[in-house]
């Protein structure tokens, strides 16, 4: 018996396959809709701050409004609140460092959240004390006798000098003001040149010239003139205050004494540049070279052979800017003294030359014409080659250094540079007439 093979029908089992799969499907679960991930919120953006108005005690922080912002919260120095403001004042701060923290906050809208923080750090400076004005109707001038009571201590002594007044040389005033001589005790200083006034409250001493005391018994007195004035005499009690006073040296004194006739107070503010008149240092406290072009007058005065030489004759001559009395030989601004040796014969005015080598004349043996005389001072008492500056408390005595002088009828011109003990050199001009005297 033949046998037949089964054959393959793929039409019958695709549909069988095909009705399994649909009895499949139609009997199992759909699979879940995935949930949507969350937005992420997004940072407002950081207030940017700017200080201004700042002031010894506060200052303000400003910004310009964020968008989408709900609110505002900051801190100063780690204290802080909310605010709906873009401006804050800080005020009643005392000085010193402030750290201002500003942040932009979101609120309620889930889109958003708070900013980073915006940080300023602001100093309020410590406010300096208001500088006074200089006194205007007072003038001082200091002078430096050194260690007067040989005890190692400096001395040295402050005329305050109010109004117009002038005292002779008995003591008689004239004019209308007032002069407060004050004698004080104070550390030696390093140069006698260069003095200065420590600071601190000077008391009335007992004559031994301790450091921080003042001197009565006659050296510190007070001379009146005119109507506006009426205490006179010895000064015999009270203090003297010194502070320091502006940014240039200066000092503020306060003298709250008694004279013979009552009460008497003083405040003086401005410079005081002692003057040194101890015999030692070299006798000058200029600063440092100088030039000077503000002489407009002149006078000579002929001494004759002054020092019994027999070489020469001796001119005083004296160039000064306008604020300055040639009949008095004094004035408030600039000027020179020069002590010119000229030839024998030349009493009708200082001859034309050159002059040099300025004679210490203490040591000198000779004083032959062509030279000059150095600077003395001996008790009150100038001679010798000078500069002065009364309004600046600057004098120089000149050690060194050459005048030329040129003549023309009655027009004199000079020309010198002349050198302090410190090596400093005051360079001068003057053309003109001088006035003649006979010393």
């Amino acid at each position: 018996m033949k046998k037949h093979r089964n054959l393959f029908r793929p039409a019958a089992l695709f549909t069988a396959l095909l009705g399994m799969t649909l009895f499949l499907s139609c009997n199992k679960d759909p699979e879940p809709e995935p949930e949507p991930v969350p937005k992420e919120p997004t940072a407002l953006a950081a207030p940017v701050l700017t200080v201004n108005s700042l002031t010894e005690d506060g200052f303000t922080v400003s910004w310009t409004p964020v968008e989408n912002a709900a609110f505002y919260y900051y801190e100063l120095n780690g204290t802080g609140e909310d605010t709906d403001q873009t401006e804050i004042v800080f005020s009643g701060l005392t000085p010193g460092t402030y750290l201002v923290r500003v942040m932009a906050c979101a609120g309620d809208n889930g889109d958003f959240k708070n900013s980073e923080y915006a940080e300023k750090e602001v100093m309020i400076e410590t406010p300096e004390e208001p500088i006074e004005e200089p006194t205007k109707d007072i003038r001082a001038e200091a002078y430096y006798a050194g260690d007067y009571y040989g005890t190692g201590s400096g001395n040295g002594w402050i005329n305050f000098i109010q109004g117009d007044i002038e005292v002779d040389d008995w003591g008689d005033a004239t004019g209308e003001g007032r002069i407060l001589c004050i004698d004080l005790n104070f550390t030696l200083p390093d140069n006698p040149d260069f003095a200065t006034l420590p600071e601190g409250t000077y008391t009335i001493g007992a004559g031994d010239g301790a450091p921080f005391t003042w001197n009565a018994e006659g050296n510190s007195y007070v001379i009146s003139a005119g109507s506006g004035f009426s205490d006179n005499g010895a000064v015999t009690g009270g203090t003297v205050t010194v502070s320091p006073y502006g940014t240039d040296g200066g000092y503020r004194i306060v003298c709250e004494l008694t004279a013979e006739t009552g009460p008497l107070t003083l405040e003086y503010r401005g410079k005081v540049s002692f003057i040194n008149h101890s015999g030692e240092g070299v006798m000058s406290n200029l600063p440092g070279d100088l030039e000077v072009t503000s002489f407009t007058q002149g006078s000579q005065t002929w001494f004759g052979d002054l020092f019994g030489t027999g070489e020469s004759e001796t001119y005083m001559v004296v160039l000064a800017d306008d604020d300055y009395d040639l009949s008095t030989n004094f004035g408030m601004g600039e000027s020179v003294v020069l002590y010119l040796n000229v030839p024998n014969g030349s009493s009708d005015g200082v001859p034309a030359g050159h002059y040099e080598e300025l004679l210490d004349i203490n040591v000198a043996t000779e004083a032959p014409a062509g030279t000059c005389i150095g600077g003395i001072y001996d008790y009150g008492t100038y001679m010798g080659c000078w500069y002065f500056h009364t309004e600046e408390q600057i004098e120089a005595r000149f050690v060194d250094g050459s005048v030329d002088v040129t003549r023309d009828g009655d027009t004199w011109t000079f020309e010198g540079a002349l050198k302090d003990g410190h090596g400093n050199t005051v360079t001068f001009s003057y053309s003109g007439p001088l006035l003649f005297a006979e010393g």
